[in-house]
């Protein structure tokens, strides 16, 4: 048997829209359980809603063991059904084990929560509801599914005009290169959301794909990495280390010896501690933390023998942009499981890092940097929301970037409403529930006026002017 609970408490919709979970347990078209939601109009051939909505496939025997997955979307007369192929990566043979709690008394408990915006029932107010262009000058990105993640980095990435012209340089070798320059002219010209159907059927991804919610800053690994290949032998060749790669040296220093030993390396990205730490100076500080190397862990230098020495990293270079990673999942041992951090963890407007360099290092003398995005992520590690709040020039206003939606909003939404919750002030609901930022992007205040140069048409490639201006 399977108890199927709505929790969805916004009645004042509910009249208009009929709205189902469908269930297949033993797979649509795989071998995991799928659950969609499916929502239809009652008096309306053509309509269109936002709807946040989540699912939960409860553990019986221990509630932190439950499964919950969300996302947002629009749903629509020909679009009216979004959800997961591959609700968990639990067999469906552990699923239905009883010793797992999920089966208990022969019985699954699923619930859902479905909670719309302002529904839209005719095709004017649809086309003034999707047009964000004319109101904020920007539009947003369709939702294929589970592709906020996808949705909030391309928007990060594409409002760095720079980088922006920098993609339309790319030699057309490749579907994946082609549907990228595509993408970013029809953001930067289309009145309505854009679909990243076309891009991600350039990276071969499937249904499951689709359906699966990533990480942000595994995809930003991949994409970069692709970007980086497509670049040889062209004439940006080496932009990705110019605009995002840093270095920093792991170093060895002996104390009573004349030895040190310095190994470099670059890196794209920073991955901070937030648990224990109460901002980002705190987290760096850690991350460039001394350790000693003495007793039993003495460091054996090359020709002085066994040494007491010093252990640490210094960063020897800080790239234009600068992405800042904030470890939000961690293991609980008491759990035996990863768990979302959503300890409170503040990071300012302007980011000065000059005493995390070597003053002998290499580059720019001054290492100030101001935010230009803060990516979010609500939810917990089996599923979620991403959405991308972004300042698109040096003196803008913030945006937010949820799918399809662009708004205004003040710097509160966008920083310090993001910096999490402090358990000791709170209760657990409010903890788990919170929104918090995940992917910090930062420009150093020396390279804005070249990051934010305006991008023209005549950065833009001829063939999609001439293919694309007609229907963009």
């Amino acid at each position: 048997m399977i108890l199927i609970c709505s929790i969805d408490k916004k009645k004042n919709i509910d009249l208009l829209l009929y709205r189902k979970l469908l269930l297949f347990p033993r797979g649509n078209g795989v071998d995991d359980l799928s659950i969609y939601i499916h929502i239809t109009c009652k008096d309306s051939d053509n309509w269109s809603i936002d709807a946040r909505f989540s699912v939960i496939l409860e553990n019986q025997l221990q509630s932190s063991k439950s499964i919950e997955k969300s996302r947002q979307t629009a749903f629509d007369q020909q679009k009216n059904e979004y959800g997961w192929p591959q609700f968990t990566d639990e067999s469906l043979e552990e699923i239905m084990n009883p010793e797992n709690g999920f089966l208990v008394n022969d019985m699954l408990i699923i619930k859902f929560n479905v909670q719309f915006e302002e529904i839209i029932s005719n095709q004017n107010s649809i086309q003034q509801f999707y047009n964000t262009k004319e109101k904020y000058g920007y539009v947003g990105l369709l939702n294929q599914g589970a592709t906020c993640y996808l949705n909030s980095i391309l928007q990060s990435l594409f409002h760095l005009p720079y980088f922006r012209k920098i993609v339309y340089k790319i030699p057309l070798n490749s579907a994946f290169i082609y549907e990228l320059q595509k993408l970013f002219f029809m953001l930067q010209h289309s009145n309505n959301p854009v679909s990243t159907l076309d891009f991600t059927f350039s990276l071969e991804w499937n249904t499951i794909n689709l359906g699966s919610q990533n990480d942000v800053q595994e995809f930003w690994k991949i994409f970069q990495d692709k970007l980086e290949q497509s670049m040889k032998n062209s004439e940006v060749e080496g932009m990705m280390e110019k605009l995002f790669r840093g270095s920093l040296s792991n170093y060895i220093r002996c104390i009573d010896a004349p030895y040190e030993s310095k190994r470099s390396e670059y890196f794209y990205d920073i991955s901070l501690n937030v648990r224990g730490c109460k901002d980002v100076y705190e987290s760096f500080k850690k991350y460039c933390e001394v350790e000693m190397l003495q007793g039993d862990d003495m460091y054996n230098a090359d020709g002085h023998g066994f040494q007491n020495a010093y252990r640490g990293i210094i960063f020897e270079k800080f790239p234009p942009i600068l992405h800042l990673h904030l470890k939000r999942y961690d293991y609980d041992l008491y759990l035996d499981q990863f768990v979302k951090v959503n300890d409170r963890f503040e990071f300012p407007e302007v980011l000065d890092l000059n005493e995390f360099v070597d003053p002998m290092a290499y580059g720019p003398t001054d290492y100030t940097y101001h935010l230009h995005g803060v990516l979010v992520h609500s939810g917990n590690l089996n599923g979620g929301h991403y959405r991308a709040f972004l300042k698109t020039g040096i003196d803008s206003e913030w945006y937010k970037f949820d799918d399809s939606y662009v708004t205004v909003v003040e710097s509160k939404n966008a920083i310090n409403d993001n910096f999490g919750v402090d358990l000791n002030n709170s209760n657990l609901t409010t903890y788990n529930n919170c929104t918090t930022a995940y992917l910090l992007v930062y420009i150093l205040e020396s390279e804005r006026d070249m990051i934010f140069q305006e991008v023209t048409e005549e950065d833009v490639p001829e063939y999609l002017l001439s293919q694309l201006k007609e229907i963009s």
